[in-house]
């Protein structure tokens, strides 16, 4: 009867006789360093309650470089684990610890750090990808190779997909190999969102992983597995909700997808009514709202630029007062949209201003150039004819990818002389989408901040805002 505990109490633990319980942590009172020690513990609970807590903290950051010194030099083989998955959760992954962990001697670190990786290849990062066209050919451990097989054919890189390849040559033709090998050609079959990872980089393949998970948990029960909307049941023709696909909504500057997940949506879209309700889902965080809309607005069709939880942080303050739900008519006059291109619009740059009109020309065929390699400190500049709010910047050199900007940022200014702090900054790629909090402003300028010897080319550059 004592599987039905009545009146006996709680079991807390079943142990051997002969058990004598080790000291009992103290973790909610020690600091984030003395948490890294317990990552090499051999007791599993402590290493798991260490690394959540570390993650959890608000002064993680202080950790990083000793988290970095535990992957790379660390005597304990889960210690290296559980430093280089801690990483991995506050986001603080750098590409040359990476690159150590994948040589690492220990095969249970080699195999999470191929996991570590798959946005790294995705985004074709040279140090990582040279440490694994350096050490996976050599490797003779089959779980490792079974992991990069599955990896590689997520990915569109050459090199990458031919070591994925070598299983079969490596170790036969077992069950366990052909059951991967079958698992490669499913995921051959779609690479579409790694094409967009591998186009537009790490911190975009993050955020649509993150994004298609919290969609297949939580949209897809009205929106549908393919966004087309959920039809219902003995209801001909009906659906609980609209499609995604082109939705103005959606697509545009972001805005009105931020707003919409903040606030909710009611009345009806584009002249239909759905039974199914659009509530606010404000109370998650700038983060995870980004990263949803991210995925939607890459997904069934769609192709945009990704929401920044700046962006959702701003608006979020902006609506602050709000608290009822938006109308379809209500976002469309607060939509932002590319700008059409004026004469009335001053062009300048830092160098070779004369081909500077090629940008705006709308033929992908003429571009932009220094017409010198690449240097910090160059620049090109929008003089609008009255204020104008802006959100977003297009820079297209897709057609010349070696000649993107290496880093950027983006200043504006109300008078053409002061223009203060950045409003956004980071690393460049061939088609570089920038999205920022709408500002109001006359002038804005993007700066090159990185060396390269190839010239810095623009094929056309779009603006995204409104006019006021």
């Amino acid at each position: 009867g004592l599987d039905e505990n009545i009146g006996k109490g709680r079991i807390y633990r079943l142990v051997h006789k002969d058990f004598k319980a080790g000291p009992q942590p103290k973790m909610l009172d020690e600091t984030t360093k003395e948490l890294v020690a317990h990552l090499s513990h051999p007791n599993g609970w402590w290493r798991d309650t260490a690394q959540r807590m570390i993650i959890l903290r608000d002064d993680r950051e202080s950790v990083v470089s000793l988290l970095e010194g535990l992957v790379q030099n660390g005597s304990s083989e889960l210690g290296r684990l559980h430093a280089l998955w801690a990483l991995e959760g506050m986001d603080k992954v750098r590409a040359s610890v990476l690159a150590a962990a994948l040589k690492d001697e220990a095969s249970i670190v080699r195999t999470s750090a191929i996991r570590v990786a798959e946005p790294f290849m995705a985004a074709e990062d040279e140090t990582v990808i040279a440490a694994l066209t350096d050490s996976l050919p050599k490797d003779a451990e089959m779980v490792v190779q079974m992991l990069n097989s599955l990896t590689a054919s997520a990915t569109t890189h050459a090199e990458l997909l031919a070591l994925g390849g070598q299983l079969e040559k490596g170790y036969g033709s077992s069950e366990i190999v052909k059951a991967v090998l079958k698992a490669r050609a499913d995921m051959a079959g779609d690479r579409s969102l790694a094409l967009e990872q591998k186009k537009k980089g790490v911190q975009f393949a993050k955020a649509m992983t993150h994004g298609k998970e919290i969609y297949q948990q939580l949209c897809h029960a009205c929106h549908g597995t393919d966004g087309q909307g959920t039809p219902m049941v003995g209801v001909a023709d009906a659906k609980l909700a609209p499609s995604f696909t082109g939705s103005p909504r959606v697509l545009g500057s972001g805005e009105s997808g931020v707003r919409v997940m903040l606030h909710g949506l009611t009345g009806p879209i584009d002249g239909k009514k759905y039974e199914g309700l659009m509530v606010s889902m404000g109370a998650n965080d700038d983060q995870w709202i980004a990263d949803v809309l991210t995925y939607v607005r890459n997904s069934f069709g769609n192709e945009a630029p990704m929401i920044e939880p700046k962006m959702v942080a701003a608006l979020r303050k902006k609506h602050s007062s709000r608290k009822e739900a938006w109308t379809a008519e209500e976002l469309a006059k607060l939509e932002s949209a590319e700008l059409p291109y004026q004469r009335s619009w001053k062009l300048k740059a830092s160098h070779n201003l004369r081909e500077l009109r090629n940008a705006f020309d709308g033929d992908n065929g003429t571009r932009y150039t220094t017409k010198t390699k690449m240097e910090d400190g160059m620049w090109v500049q929008i003089q609008f004819p009255r204020t104008t709010q802006v959100n977003g910047l297009i820079l297209d050199t897709a057609s010349s990818n070696r000649d993107y900007p290496r880093g950027y940022t983006v200043t504006v200014s109300d008078n053409g002389k002061d223009w203060g702090q950045p409003i956004a900054a980071g690393q460049g790629e061939p088609l570089l989408e920038i999205t920022f909090p709408p500002v109001e402003t006359k002038y804005i300028r993007v700066n090159q901040t990185g060396t390269n010897k190839f010239f810095w080319s623009i094929h056309e550059m779009k603006v995204i805002g409104k006019e006021l």
